[in-house]
């Protein structure tokens, strides 16, 4: 497990909603969240929780796409 999984799991639990993955992936609304869905352009899987709008997907997962984001930008081009 990653310092940034651990670091997110304990912040968000297994699932994080449409204002996590905001703050966490830089969108800067849930509008905009929703129209890069819409579009197809998400980084991540969106996952549906029955009973529960909106969309979530796996902590594990945005800690999986931070880690290599970041790791591209640490890479000399």
């Amino acid at each position: 497990m990653t310092a940034v999984e651990e670091v997110l799991l304990k912040q968000y639990g297994p699932f994080m909603d449409c204002h996590a993955l905001c703050k966490v992936l830089y969108y800067p609304t849930p509008g905009a969240l929703q129209a890069a869905k819409s579009r197809g352009q998400l980084p991540f899987k969106p996952i549906r929780l029955e009973g529960r709008p909106g969309i979530f997907a796996l902590t594990t997962d945005i800690a999986a796409i931070a880690v290599r984001l970041a790791s591209e930008e640490s890479q000399p081009t």
